[in-house]
């Protein structure tokens, strides 16, 4: 890739970030759904929603305790190998100023800016929810709730909504500011991929 076209897809990149982010500002104007969003993003962080998804599961058909406890297994480790990998190729900085690389950015919040990073806004959240301190690019949370998702809904616990939990944390995480939509985006195909690997090694199809 030539520095020109990279120029042009990071510029490309950078207004769908701002465009689709733009898109979620009445949301956050709404305390409920603001809330919710929090509480999904939150219900995300270590893989908490998809080990009582996994619970569920088990009381559901114990008998397939093995292969629902190798789909939570290969999910866990795959995101995080492939989330942290790729933080470090990629090393971009999140949209909220978290992260090893916080340059100039708390200088800036104490300041009172309206603005943390590349234009996106400061966003007030609940103590209670963690600040990430890895890099941003791609969504773990997205990642591993993609990759779970999938390889539960196609294999012995067809549990249909579990997909559509899986895209609102995803869009809980740039609702919080914890993501550029673009990391969203990738973290989703990512999942895909990995849950694609999983049926093929796993064999839990079958």
């Amino acid at each position: 890739m030539t520095v020109n076209s990279k120029s042009e897809l990071n510029k490309w990149i950078t207004e769908f970030d701002h465009y689709v982010n733009s898109k979620f500002d009445r949301v956050r104007k709404n305390k409920f759904l603001f809330s919710f969003a929090e509480i999904l993003s939150f219900m995300g962080d270590y893989g908490l929603v998809w080990v009582l998804v996994a619970v569920v599961a088990l009381a559901k058909k114990p008998k397939e305790s093995f292969k629902i406890i190798k789909v939570l297994a290969f999910s866990g480790i795959g995101s995080v190998i492939f989330s942290s990998a790729l933080k470090v190729v990629f090393n971009r900085k999140r949209p909220n100023g978290s992260g090893p690389q916080m340059d100039n950015v708390a200088t800036e919040v104490s300041k009172g800016s309206d603005e943390v990073v590349s234009g996106f806004p400061k966003i007030v959240r609940a103590r209670w929810l963690r600040m990430p301190n890895s890099n941003s690019f791609p969504s773990g949370h997205t990642i591993a709730a993609f990759a779970t998702a999938y390889l539960f809904e196609n294999s012995v616990v067809k549990f249909k909504w579990l997909k559509l939990l899986a895209l609102l944390i995803g869009i809980s995480r740039i609702i919080v500011n914890d993501h550029y939509p673009s990391d969203v985006v990738a973290g989703s195909i990512i999942g895909v991929y990995l849950a694609r690997v999983g049926e093929k090694y796993l064999k839990v199809n079958s």
